[in-house]
């Protein structure tokens, strides 16, 4: 990496005026008001491919897992036709909604999502919330999932008028100016989803922002005989992204085992959800101990990491030497690629690849700044981060930077930062993780540049000691959420509710 990198990057940054933000879910909404706030920006688009707000929480019952095992990170789901059910469900308020994508483009395709009909959530409210926008005191401590859509539909509204809506992002290209080509066409029935090329459109960016999610690629890991199995078996093998209710699973249960592969947040909460429905044995894949809030149920056996399967005799080999026998259904809870299909033409003719395996994006500085294409940035790619305050605290240090009131680091730092994140996480799928306290140490790095330039448009909330304290106790308080609602059928509506019902104490300090 030469020594004009902090240099190119700040220049193509400082000079914008024209900013693209591809997405317009809870990172790509918050993203644009901090730009517009700053009014110093000449042009801001949005591209959303959905006809709603919201991303990922715009619930639908489409169920698909085509690839098994998937590990190509440029191979994305298609949509599917839309019923009038998903229309419904993704516009919660019809009256509210009036106005924001009056011609409804991009309604006739839905969207997989990962979200399943009895999701809530697995972080608190006070945590889930953009910090202008508290959610309603009627709600309880850990929303549904129709909950969040309707808050973040609601926080997104006033940016609008900057989204086109039912459009897809085909590519993004940097030419010798260092300006990008942003080429997009309409999600419609005459474009089959946004699939094939109709009346493209090609525009000029300086900047173009990745707000698109992590939640789109799922990952099915290469397991000896899976392939095998699933031609034998079509629809035995699936992703939690498509699981959507337990009942959808009564047919298979008859017929033998269910086993749930991963033991971060959905996959324990699927296992979770089938035990309790079923009443009967659900079996849990794990290799290690699960750090994300999770319900108990003593109808999941834990089992140990999957060698291999037989497709012959229905059978689950672990690595540990135990046999499985009976299995209907195997439920890959394995998390996701990180996948940006529009730079698949940029990535190819690169020297620096910004995505090999999936399991990471490469050549960035604090997973955001692209240092081999300038002017590329990325907001929300680590994970078990708090999205909406990532989003904040990401897309505000951002938008300083682009305002010329907050100035990189020096080279060396810029250039080093990749190598010695290596170090500390890694050169695979945990580069971009932050557990607590990790992310929140990083949003309040951020969050302290932002305050120093001076800045007086879209400012991330501040961190009090309540809030780290709640964030330090998640597991804790979700698992005596789910403990209070299955001892008294109700759910609680604050952590001082818990504390008051007896049924979580704060930890000594």
């Amino acid at each position: 990496m030469g020594s004009e990198v902090r240099k190119s990057v700040e220049k193509v940054l400082t000079s914008a005026q024209r900013i693209a933000v591809i997405g317009a879910g809870p990172c790509g909404a918050v993203v644009t008001k901090a730009l517009l706030a700053e009014n110093c920006f000449s042009h801001i688009q949005v591209f959303e491919q959905r006809a709603t707000f919201g991303g990922l929480w715009n619930f639908n019952t489409h169920q698909n897992t085509d690839h098994v095992p998937s590990i190509d990170p440029w191979y994305t789901p298609s949509p599917t036709i839309a019923t009038g059910a998903d229309i419904a469900s993704s516009n919660l308020d019809e009256e509210a909604y009036k106005g924001v994508n009056p011609e409804k483009d991009g309604a006739e395709y839905a969207w997989l999502s990962a979200i399943y009909e009895l999701l809530d959530t697995n972080v608190p409210s006070p945590l889930m919330e953009y910090h202008d926008l508290p959610f309603g005191p009627e709600l309880p401590l850990f929303p549904s999932h129709l909950d969040v859509l309707k808050y973040m539909q609601a926080f997104a509204r006033g940016i609008e008028s900057h989204v086109k809506f039912g459009t897809k992002v085909v590519s993004v290209e940097q030419d010798n100016s260092l300006k990008w080509n942003v080429v997009h066409r309409a999600v419609s029935l005459g474009t089959h989803g946004g699939a094939d090329a109709s009346d493209d459109v090609t525009e000029t960016f300086d900047v173009v922002v990745m707000a698109t999610g992590n939640y789109d690629t799922p990952y099915i890991p290469v397991i000896t005989g899976l392939a095998e199995w699933n031609e034998r078996y079509p629809g035995s093998i699936t992703h939690s992204k498509a699981f959507k209710h337990p009942r959808d699973f009564t047919a298979v249960k008859k017929e033998g085992e269910i086993v749930v592969v991963g033991n971060s947040a959905s996959g324990a909460d699927i296992a979770f959800q089938l035990a309790t429905y079923f009443e009967q044995t659900i079996y849990q894949s794990v290799r290690s101990e699960n750090s994300q809030p999770a319900g108990a149920n003593p109808h999941i056996v834990k089992i140990g990491e999957i060698g291999s399967v037989d497709k012959s005799l229905k059978i689950v080999l672990l690595k540990n030497g135990e046999t499985l026998t009976n299995v209907a259904a195997i439920v890959f809870a394995t998390g996701y690629l990180k996948s940006f299909k529009m730079l698949e033409a940029l990535n190819r003719e690169s020297e620096n690849k910004l995505i090999t395996d999936g399991a990471r994006v490469h050549g960035l500085y604090d997973h955001m700044l692209s240092l081999h294409h300038p002017g590329l940035v990325f907001i929300g790619l680590p994970r078990f981060v708090l999205p909406t305050h990532i989003a904040e605290s990401q897309g505000s240090w951002l938008t300083g930077v682009l305002a010329g009131r907050i100035a990189l680091p020096e080279e060396s730092v810029l250039t080093s930062w990749e190598g010695e994140r290596v170090l500390s996480h890694g050169n695979g799928r945990y580069f971009h993780d932050m557990q607590f306290p990790e992310d929140v140490a990083y949003y309040l790095k951020l969050n302290r540049q932002v305050y120093e330039s001076g800045g007086c448009g879209y400012v991330p909330g501040e961190w009090s000691e309540e809030r780290v304290r709640i964030r330090a106790s998640t597991k804790a308080i979700k698992e005596a959420y789910i403990k209070m609602e299955e001892i008294t059928g109700r759910k609680a509506s604050s952590v001082a509710d818990l504390v008051e019902a007896g049924y979580f104490k704060w930890p000594e300090s």
